[in-house]
């Protein structure tokens, strides 16, 4: 297994926002709804226009079974259970002996100053001793050898060297800057591949980079945003809603502050009703779909990940802030359809209710705490919340009142 230090990397947040592409822009009066119209969802009323307008809905239901704990793990104990080690074993074996980063302390900046021209990076290697590769372009061993006689250094021949790195990387850099489909920059200093992160498939990619005049060869080592799924994941939605807007990119990033609120339909328009009162119109995720759950309720979700759907009308979490491109064509549609109110992006929002849930490796520690199986802690925890519901607390507030990270009742 190999990990890469010291190799240049560019790495830029991209905030796109989604294409309508799929029959996603708003109906024109010639897409008259038929009758009988469609099923209409838990909560949903039509509006006088036809659209379909959702103002609240029951909170999404506290899952039953307790959730794996190893989502608490860190990467040593991922590592070491993974190899079948102790965690002092699997420690050494991630950090190396203490020898090892002593003399990498001692040569690095020497050999990049030095060999500018000719150094390209050092890669730790486990296999399953830890070993340090340090590559150069030409005269490697000879040229190591000027620097480190220690045997836990191993003189590699090829790749690309920092002078050369900085050369592509400029190039791509300024073509992030004409281009929002490129999403991160990255050398692989063992390889001498440039590591390009797109924002959009690959069909769209290599189209763009044909009509750039981008050389896209072996030298490059790509990877692509997935397709994005279709905007109605029940296609007799279609007809009850204005615009579904999206990112038309996929963001390579996301900013992680929370922000709460409610996210409606009114008349087939998606608001956001914000903790301050205020309303805005409301944007998706790359990802989001429209569809039903399994007891009807209209929700966002997520091809493949059900854990997360959002049940429009309920109290609603995200991260942030999203922002979105004004040359996405969604906004234009957006404005069009709902008016020229405040946008904001809400991703693909989760459940404030769920997201409140207490993470996996506190559920262990309350368990072991208390003494109780994992299954039995879930369910006290989950029995306190619905109290505390009750009482007017939600989300992480009724959390914090049923258990901490110290695991105190």
């Amino acid at each position: 297994m190999r990990h890469r230090i010291f190799a240049l990397a560019l790495a830029f947040s991209v905030t796109g926002c989604a294409p309508l592409g799929d029959g996603v822009a708003p109906p024109t009066a010639s897409d008259a709804h038929v009758s009988p119209g469609p099923a209409l969802p838990v909560d949903g009323l039509l509006s006088p226009n036809g659209y379909l307008t959702v103002q609240g809905a029951q909170p999404s239901p506290f899952p039953m079974a307790v959730p794996d704990d190893r989502t608490g793990e860190d990467a040593i104990d991922r590592y070491a259970r993974e190899n079948g080690l102790t965690r002092s074993q699997a420690e050494a074996a991630i950090n190396g002996p203490p020898e090892l980063r002593q003399e990498i302390a001692r040569i690095a900046d020497n050999i990049r100053r030095d060999q500018a021209g000719n150094f390209g990076g050092f890669v730790m290697v486990r296999d399953p001793s830890v070993r340090m590769e340090v590559w150069f372009e030409r005269d490697a061993a000879a040229t190591l050898a000027r620097y480190t006689a220690s045997p836990l250094f191993v003189a590699r021949e090829g790749g690309i060297n920092l002078a050369e790195q900085g050369r592509l990387g400029a190039i791509w850099t300024e073509r992030m800057r004409s281009t929002r489909a490129i999403g991160s920059l990255a050398t692989d200093t063992a390889s001498g591949k440039i590591e390009i992160g797109t924002t959009i498939p690959e069909a769209d990619f290599r189209a763009l980079a044909a009509r750039e005049g981008w050389e896209l060869g072996p030298q490059y080592a790509l990877s692509f945003a997935p397709d994005q799924p279709p905007a109605f994941a029940d296609p007799t939605l279609r007809s009850l809603i204005r615009v579904f807007a999206r990112e038309d990119m996929a963001p390579v990033s996301r900013n992680s502050a929370l922000f709460t609120g409610r996210i409606v339909l009114d008349d087939g328009c998606f608001k956001v009703r914000m903790r301050d009162g205020s309303e805005k119109l409301a944007m998706f995720g790359y990802m989001a779909q429209l569809g039903y759950d399994e007891h009807g309720y209209l929700v966002i979700k997520r091809p493949g990940n059900s854990a997360s759907q959002y049940r429009i009308g309920e109290e609603g979490a995200w991260g942030g802030p999203a922002g979105f491109s004004p040359d996405n064509p969604a906004v234009a549609d957006l404005r069009r359809a709902c008016g020229s109110g405040e946008i904001v992006n809400v991703t693909e929002p989760a459940s404030n209710r769920l997201f409140g849930l207490p993470a996996p490796d506190w559920v262990s520690d309350y368990a072991r705490v208390n003494g109780l199986s994992r299954q039995d802690a879930w369910d006290e925890i989950i029995e306190c919340m619905a109290r505390e519901e009750v009482r007017g607390r939600k989300g992480i507030d009724a959390r914090d009142r049923c258990v901490s990270q110290f695991n105190r009742r």
